[in-house]
């Protein structure tokens, strides 16, 4: 089983918020094309989340990165 660790700073308010609200929504979510929570950890200051390895990266990347693609709407349909 392969895996992605998620390692958020400890040093400000919002990197706890943000390590918190991942475990509480994240951790409850199952869907086909969301990447699964399998685990988290704090320990000696760092907060890891543990996610399923997804070999094709983040949507996020493949959308906002440059140079931008476009998706048929064959691919978007496949998204959702």
């Amino acid at each position: 089983m392969e895996i992605a660790v998620k390692r958020i700073s400890h040093e400000s308010k919002q990197g706890l918020r943000e390590f918190v609200s991942e475990i509480s929504s994240i951790g409850r979510l199952r869907h086909r094309n969301l990447v699964q929570l399998v685990g988290w950890c704090r320990r000696r200051g760092d907060l890891l989340l543990v996610y399923d390895f997804m070999p094709n990266g983040s949507l996020d990347n493949f959308l906002f990165e440059k140079p931008r693609m476009v998706l048929t709407w064959e691919q978007r349909f496949k998204i959702i």
